[in-house]
């Protein structure tokens, strides 16, 4: 069975390929769900309240599959995510390939990247950075990968982002000192944002810098 978001009872974090893999052998049925839960079935009963028409499969035990069919990707999908870490549960997104870990299990210094089109993905992959950063447009402009609202690095493409048609405006923050630059293509900007993912600082040395004019 082909899911769109996968919960289930995990006791370690785990990151996004191992979870990939995970609920690849749960819509497969080749995996028997973890240890059950009483946070599961507890999940599935408040999620199907709040959204009939979603459908829930799986042994309800220890996972859940949730397939959204007509219901809103946009109104559902956070609610699942929120659901899942209310009763401390582990929800992949099939689509984003991206795991949420339970609040728990989670890592206190990730960083979490942001995008005007998806919700948030905490500690990223290479490829969570590359698609946000080459799916902008003129709708969903900018994306965010932040350590706090002090530490971060931003990316904007075009005019809404005060830059050149088709070129970029990258942002990075580190306390006090903000400062920008126009970037002309997405490479620099992948690059950018990977390398400050992974806490590197010698990647700013590549671009010339301005401060970022206040009000």
């Amino acid at each position: 069975m082909v899911a769109d978001l996968v919960v289930w009872h995990e006791t370690v974090r785990v990151g996004h390929e191992e979870a990939a893999e995970k609920a690849a052998g749960f819509m497969a049925k080749r995996a028997a769900g973890g240890a059950a839960a009483d946070s599961v079935p507890a999940f599935m009963e408040e999620l199907t309240r709040n959204f009939p028409g979603v459908g829930v499969k799986g042994d309800r035990k220890s996972f859940v599959l949730v397939t959204l069919g007509d219901a809103p990707v946009a109104k559902v999908v956070p609610v699942v995510r929120y659901l899942a870490a209310k009763h401390r549960l582990a929800c992949f997104d099939v689509r984003l390939r991206a795991v949420v870990n339970p609040p728990l299990l989670r890592r206190i210094d990730a960083p979490e990247l942001t995008s005007a089109g998806d919700l948030p993905i905490e500690d990223p992959s290479a490829d969570h950075i590359e698609r946000a950063v080459r799916e902008l447009d003129g709708d969903f402009w900018f994306v965010i990968l932040d350590f706090d609202d002090d530490h971060y690095v931003q990316g904007g493409l075009g005019e809404r982002a005060g830059a050149a048609p088709g070129a970029y405006m990258l942002e990075v923050r580190d306390g006090d000192e903000h400062l920008q630059t126009e970037v002309a293509d997405a490479d620099a900007v992948i690059s950018a944002f990977r390398e400050h993912a992974a806490g590197e600082t010698a990647w700013r040395e590549r671009f010339s810098w301005r401060p970022v004019a206040v009000g």
